[in-house]
């Protein structure tokens, strides 16, 4: 049996439909619906998914001389809904919780910087403000008189 069919007749064993199959697996419907095609072949990290949820062998997916064993003897016990219970399941809820940790942390960086940023804005661009503008520098004249006295042009 092709691995195409193998991957359509697992899937309705567990009465999945192709969304919540790609929803488990992290993948787009569309992506589903190619392999059961055959249009396109698992990644190796897309079958160790597939395996890990349908509890079996990745050797029984992608070998062609392989069939699927009995609908009884196939599938273990259990719910294989996304997210749901088991190794797979706890991966992923696992992998979304750091996931989770670092878009917070990311975000509270880039809010401190966008802060300090505007602060640092706001104060050089205020009016009244201490800042001699560069021009008026250049323009300025300091010397000294032959009598030894510090004199400015200003």
């Amino acid at each position: 049996m092709e691995c195409c069919n193998k991957l359509i007749c697992l899937r309705k064993r567990r009465g999945l439909t192709q969304q919540e199959l790609a929803e488990a697996v992290n993948v787009s419907r569309q992506a589903i619906s190619k392999w059961e095609l055959g249009a396109v072949t698992p990644s190796i990290e897309n079958l160790r998914n597939l395996s890990a949820l349908y509890g079996v062998p990745v050797d029984l997916l992608l070998n062609d001389a392989l069939d699927l064993p009995d609908v009884n003897a196939a599938l273990p016990e259990g719910p294989a809904q996304p997210g749901g219970e088991g190794p797979l399941g706890d991966e992923i809820k696992k992998e979304i919780s750091s996931l989770k940790k670092w878009m917070i942390a990311l975000v509270a960086v880039v809010a401190v910087l966008v802060l300090a940023v505007t602060v640092y804005i706001v104060g050089t661009l205020r009016e009244g403000s201490d800042a001699i503008p560069l021009n008026e520098l250049e323009q300025e004249y300091v010397g000294f008189s032959f009598d030894g006295e510090f004199n400015t042009g200003w």
